[in-house]
């Protein structure tokens, strides 16, 4: 008698796990919409700078392609973490349902639920990389120096190029004089 009231959970018990659940989704919900969000800004910022006839440069296109493949990435771990949370519910929901049924629901909905957490934190994890790419897109030169109209390397020498470091364009002294 006193181990079947144990099993069952109180009040307090079940409202913490509606917040619990709720925060989940919330969580999932947000990864979901940032990898999304930000693969949506670069392709608008992509295609703007196409549309605009500025050709955009190497290390840029390659930034931002390898940016774009991190959040879609980010947004499928997203999308298998839904996934994979509603089997956790099922499962939970269904180890209550017979001693025989059980424990092997109680196995599963712990594995489960220890999945969904994974696959959250991979999510969050592609969205870093992205950011992390879309720096490096940002500190490369965005538009090539062919793009610009009438424009040679030699009339812009510094489009295409990263800044020197101060010492590198400091004026060299002559030892003789």
């Amino acid at each position: 008698m006193e181990l079947e009231r144990a099993a069952q959970p109180t009040d307090r018990d079940t409202f913490n796990l509606q917040e619990a659940f709720e925060m989940a989704r919330e969580t999932i919900r947000t990864l979901f919409a940032l990898n999304g969000a930000a693969a949506i800004a670069i392709l608008a910022f992509y295609g703007q700078a196409l549309t605009a006839s500025n050709a955009i440069s190497a290390a840029a296109r390659t930034a931002l392609s390898a940016s774009l493949s991190w959040f879609t990435v980010g947004a499928t771990w997203a999308a298998l973490t839904f996934v994979v949370a509603y089997c956790t519910q099922l499962f939970w929901g269904s180890s209550y349902d017979s001693e025989n049924t059980q424990a092997v629901a109680h196995r599963f909905a712990q594995r489960a639920h220890l999945f969904a957490a994974v696959f959250a934190i991979f999510s969050l994890g592609s969205f870093m990389l992205g950011v992390v790419d879309v720096r490096e897109a940002i500190e490369s030169p965005i538009i090539s120096a062919s793009s610009l109209p009438g424009a040679t390397k030699a009339a812009h020498p510094q489009v295409g190029k990263q800044a020197s470091p101060p010492e590198a364009t400091a004026p060299k002294r002559n030892p003789a004089g």
